[in-house]
């Protein structure tokens, strides 16, 4: 009668080499950063979507700075828009943000009807852009009232 003990410590051998090379290659793998995961999950849960792989810029409209202070702004970002490209830019506004439909360029707008991103500490004040690339967030731009807003920002 054989002995089974080789084959069962051959395939024992095998199988603890191939778990420790699984959890090797995920261990390597970064981590998506913190404002990455909080933006990602926010639109996961307000609007069942998720940072694109491909490149994309969220205008985000707050209610961090209220909306009389950021009109100059609107202004400028819609002429800005109007030159460049625009079929990479999505618009999220706070339905408490208060800013009329006539300041926000003409690119798909979605509205935040309960007011979430309000809440999410990433944005510096009311009126940001979320550069994104690569399913992550490679810059948020804060664009504070009575600062120059360049086409820079909004490449």
């Amino acid at each position: 009668m054989r002995s089974i003990f080789p084959f069962a410590a051959t395939a024992f051998l095998l199988l603890t080499v191939s778990l420790f090379s699984c959890t090797g290659s995920n261990a390597t793998a970064a981590l998506p950063d913190r404002n990455t995961r909080i933006f990602d999950a926010y639109l996961s849960i307000n609007f069942s979507d998720s940072i694109p792989s491909s490149g994309r810029n969220y205008l985000c409209v707050t209610r961090k700075t209220p909306a009389r202070e950021i009109t100059e702004q609107l202004r400028t970002v819609k002429k800005l828009l109007r030159k460049g490209k625009l079929e990479n830019w999505h618009v999220i506004v706070s339905s408490d943000a208060l800013v009329p439909d006539s300041l926000l360029p003409a690119i798909p707008i979605t509205t935040d009807w309960d007011g979430a991103i309000d809440r999410l500490d990433i944005f510096q004040c009311g009126l940001s852009v979320v550069k994104t690339s690569g399913g992550k967030i490679d810059q948020i731009i804060p664009l504070f009232p009575q600062e120059e807003i360049t086409e820079k920002d909004l490449e």
